[in-house]
């Protein structure tokens, strides 16, 4: 498409005001023959021109160069929208010095995951009006500042558009400063009243937001099925890394015939260590709402039989995200006995199977916004979980998997997102998994026709927080 078709394509004609960020002469030419290049000519460098409906500014670093529809795509993005965007951010390109190209693909916007690292990247076109509103950075250009004018931006925005197309080439990504980008979340919080904290991430240019918020009572709950040993693990494991916390165990048994399993739940009780629940059947969502209908604790963590805690902040990191604003529930990074990774958040990918990718190491070590989480350790505030209706036993198979969840925990996770609600990823609480994750495919077919059902959107459309499921 030629500059002139693409120009007159669209009926609100946004215009882009393109301020070019420090460098050499030779980076701001590359970066201006780039722009020159555009199939899309609504384009200028003069910030003081009389301002129109559909003005969106970009900053650009010297010496990115942009794809040459680049500007066609964001303005597609912006004629196409029901509701026009207050910023656009696209995938993009990596090249340090000579080395080949990465590709970078982005998630969907999530404030969530947007507080731990500038998911922004190279290519950010901010609505004008919010542009001058927030004071953007003047002088050569600084990461820190950058972050903390993005999020400044964000504060004000109400929709925010992701393209999932490269269509930049950044030639010196940076990573936000500690300091700089914790003074800057810092600002935002405030700024939002938000009960939260800010630390520094487990790579070099993320952060961990915590809630300051912690529960008075968190109730574990756990399905169990007639094996003594897995449990005695668990629970002594509970005992060495939550003494900290207030804690009460509740032990959903879904009809043991096991007579020293028997035996030891008589003397779990006879000690007011744990309490049973008795459940008609087995199954991971019935057993997880007998125990749920049980607890005394205003958070709730749903956890394998099979599992095993090896950290003494596994709780404090599961409930300072399941805590925070918006969250609808919070997850762990589990791991094999020989560390090998299981799960770190899910996706659903295009087959309609959950998968947990492994394969990005970005993605298994930040604070995220994820589509479902494992119900294998699953932590919730306790009023969200009933509100919501809880796990749904239709997708209970207890002849295939009794204890593990085959698609319940998924379907939960979904629902809470049409709420608006996101299911976080903690990538600080790290759980060791006995067994393998139940798979679907594997499943009775009632089972496996009612996943497809419940996973059909995300299957056709993509997962939105992680790219290439």
């Amino acid at each position: 498409m030629n500059e002139q078709t693409a120009t007159t394509a669209f009926t609100k004609k946004p215009r882009f005001i393109v301020s070019i960020l420090g460098g050499k002469r030779r980076d701001v030419n590359a970066t201006l023959d780039s722009l020159r290049a555009q199939t899309y000519g609504e384009w200028t460098e003069d910030a003081a021109e009389q301002s129109f409906p559909h003005d969106y500014v970009l900053r650009i670093h010297a010496g990115d160069t942009l794809h040459p529809d680049a500007l066609f795509r964001m303005a597609h993005a912006v004629e196409r929208a029901e509701y026009e965007p207050d910023m656009i951010y696209a995938d993009e390109l990596i090249q340090e010095g000579k080395k080949p190209y990465e590709e970078h693909k982005k998630c969907e916007f999530s404030r969530i995951t947007a507080l731990s690292y500038d998911m922004f990247g190279a290519l950010l076109a901010i609505r004008r009006e919010i542009y001058a509103a927030c004071c953007p950075p003047q002088g050569e250009y600084d990461a820190g500042a950058e972050y903390a004018f993005r999020l400044r931006c964000m504060a004000k925005a109400r929709r925010i558009v992701h393209i999932p197309l490269p269509l930049i080439i950044n030639h010196s990504p940076a990573a936000t400063p500690a300091a700089a980008g914790i003074s800057a979340i810092r600002s935002y919080l405030e700024a939002e009243r938000r009960e939260e904290s800010v630390s520094t991430g487990l790579w070099q240019g993320s952060f961990i937001v915590r809630a300051r918020r912690e529960p008075r009572l968190t109730s574990f709950i756990i399905p169990s099925l007639n094996e003594l040993e897995p449990l005695r693990r668990l629970l002594e494991s509970i005992d060495r890394c939550c003494m900290a916390y207030r804690h009460e165990i509740i032990i959903a048994d879904g009809g043991s015939g096991d007579g020293r399993l028997l035996n030891y739940y008589d003397l779990l009780e006879k000690n007011k260590a744990a309490r049973i629940a008795k459940s008609g059947t087995a199954g991971f969502s019935a057993l997880c709402r007998a125990g749920a209908d049980m607890a005394m604790g205003d958070a709730l963590l749903f956890i394998s039989r099979d599992a095993e805690l090896i950290e003494p902040n596994t709780l404090y990191a599961l409930s300072s995200q399941g805590e925070r604003e918006g969250a609808a529930a919070a997850g762990c990074m589990l791991i094999s006995p020989q560390g090998a990774l299981i799960a770190a958040g899910g996706a659903i990918s295009k087959d309609g199977k959950i998968i947990y990718p492994a394969d990005n190491e970005r993605l298994t070590h930040t604070v995220r916004t994820v589509s479902v989480l494992s119900g294998a350790c699953m932590y919730m505030r306790a009023d969200m979980y009933f509100s919501s209706g809880g796990f749904d036993e239709s997708f209970d198979a207890p002849q295939y998997e009794p204890l593990l969840p085959v698609g319940a925990d998924a379907e939960l996770c979904l629902r809470l997102a049409r709420r608006g609600l996101g299911a976080i990823y903690a990538p600080d609480a790290r759980v060791v998994l006995h067994r393998p994750l139940a798979a679907i495919s594997s499943a009775p077919e009632n089972v496996r026709l009612r996943c497809r059902d419940a996973l059909r959107h995300l299957s056709i459309n993509g997962d939105p927080y992680t790219p290439n499921a």
